[in-house]
């Protein structure tokens, strides 16, 4: 799928701390929503993101120890409701 079509979720991640007192270090980022590879105007389609810490990993070992998703583009499904 093309970058600039459609909806997608776009996350740009800038720094990792690590917080007095917590055992894991997090990913801090920021992210934006894009509508055909423009940003998409509107509350919340833009902000800041708090992962785990990586390495990115979608797999099963990912998910067993919680580590932030992988790098990449993935597309948004959308529905439609009265909100």
């Amino acid at each position: 799928m093309s970058t600039n079509a459609g909806w997608t979720l776009h996350v740009t991640r800038v720094r990792r701390e690590k917080r007095t007192g917590e055992l894991r270090a997090r990913t801090v980022g920021h992210y934006r929503v894009l509508h055909d590879g423009v940003p998409a105007a509107g509350p919340l389609l833009s902000g800041d993101t708090v992962e785990r810490e990586g390495p990115g990993d979608n797999g099963y070992v990912g998910k067993e120890e919680r580590r932030c998703i992988e790098a990449g583009t993935y597309s948004l499904g959308l529905h439609d409701t009265d909100n």
